[in-house]
């Protein structure tokens, strides 16, 4: 069969050549049949007739990077420097990304300034730059290149759900930081370790005390531990500060960043997407914590349930199953609420109304949760 359909795929580039859609499917199979020489040669020939089409150049850049010919890949790249970035930035923003894979920070960032400024319309341009930026936790950079595109096109989706995550992550780490700022504040003046060894704890004065590959800076919240997984549990049992005087996340924080962009979306993003931003705001009501989360949750899955799609609902069902239950079985109760439970059952009767068939498992899943949480 394929021996057939190499003589076929032939014939249709002998055909016509100067379409790229020939030589970009023939090389996929080659490529799907391990050929990459093969497929590379394709693509190669197919760039002789479409010296500039965009699908082949992509595939192209990808091949070589794929077979590690950064310098075939970088001199593809070359051939657009004489043509308008209007008409090619999808395969420049490629060649971004290659930078980027490759390490080569200072290039690609380079790369996506040149093009946010001078095709500054195109939003994968803004939300792939924010990624970048977010892989080399450059979170600051990345909020504020999200910001810079949603000036530019306030309705283009995914930079508005890449604002949300990127200021709700800002905001978990600033609050673990003060809390961390918190509790050396708190630390003792000597505490004992297991060896006899006293730390220093609350003086002000920089010295560090090293003792069992621990080193506490006593006028900061830095702790150094080697070979441990978790540095905060480390100073616990070593030291004997109780865990529950030194918590090491906060108990419920407002994350008003976050809230303030998904009020800005509700009004500005494509009527389509208005559901989703609800149903964000409700995940974002439940990890944010708080006294009134539920209320807000609920609320917000009100609102999603009434805008969304008949054929996505269940997914909104499902979700206050999870919410419901989470607030059943809160580790402020020493028992389930009976009373969220029946909640979560009714909301899972729901969703069974709309589930399709091929996402029932889910719906078993939640009815498996429900089920445990009924008989703890």
């Amino acid at each position: 069969r394929f021996t057939e359909a190499r003589r076929l795929y032939r014939t249709v580039n002998k055909l016509q050549p100067y379409a790229p859609q020939g030589w970009l499917e023939y090389s996929k199979m080659e490529e799907e049949c391990g050929r990459l020489h093969h497929c590379q040669k394709i693509l190669h020939e197919g760039l002789q007739w479409c010296n500039f089409s965009e699908s082949l150049l992509t595939k192209a850049i990808k091949h070589e990077e794929r077979m590690g010919n950064l310098v075939a890949a970088r001199a593809l790249l070359g051939r657009l420097r004489h043509i308008h970035v209007d008409k090619a930035w999808r395969t420049i923003l490629e060649g971004a990304l290659l930078e980027a894979r490759t390490g080569n920070v200072v290039v690609a960032r380079k790369v996506f300034k040149y093009l946010m400024r001078n095709v500054p319309w195109y939003g994968p341009i803004y939300y792939e730059a924010a990624r970048f930026e977010e892989k080399n936790e450059e979170f600051t950079r990345a909020i504020s290149i999200v910001e810079s595109g949603l000036s530019e096109i306030p309705r283009y989706g995914p930079l508005w759900f890449n604002a949300f995550r990127l200021h709700e992550s800002m905001e978990w780490i600033q609050a673990i930081n003060d809390l961390k700022t918190q509790n050396a504040r708190k630390m003792p003046a000597t505490t004992t370790g297991i060896n006899g060894t006293k730390v220093g704890g609350s003086n002000k004065s920089s010295k560090v005390v090293k003792t069992n590959n621990v080193q506490i800076l006593a006028n900061t919240a830095d702790v150094n531990v080697n070979n441990s997984e978790n540095p905060d549990m480390e100073l616990y049992y070593r030291f004997g500060i109780p865990t529950d005087v030194f918590p090491e996340v906060p108990e419920f924080i407002d994350l008003l960043n976050t809230r303030g962009a998904l009020q800005r979306a509700m009004n500005c993003i494509s009527k389509e997407l208005v559901w989703k931003v609800h149903f964000e705001a409700a995940q974002v009501a439940e990890r944010g914590g708080g006294p009134d989360w539920v209320s807000r949750a609920r609320a917000a899955y009100v609102q999603s349930v009434l805008r969304c799609p008949n054929n996505l609902r269940w997914k909104v069902w499902l979700a206050g199953v999870r919410t419901e239950l989470a607030n059943a079985d809160s580790k402020n109760k020493l028992t389930v609420d009976n009373a969220g439970v029946q909640k979560a059952q009714k909301l899972l009767n729901r969703a069974l109304m709309d589930v399709p068939d091929k996402s029932r498992y889910i719906h078993c899943l939640c009815c498996h949760h429900l089920h445990h949480s009924k008989h703890r």
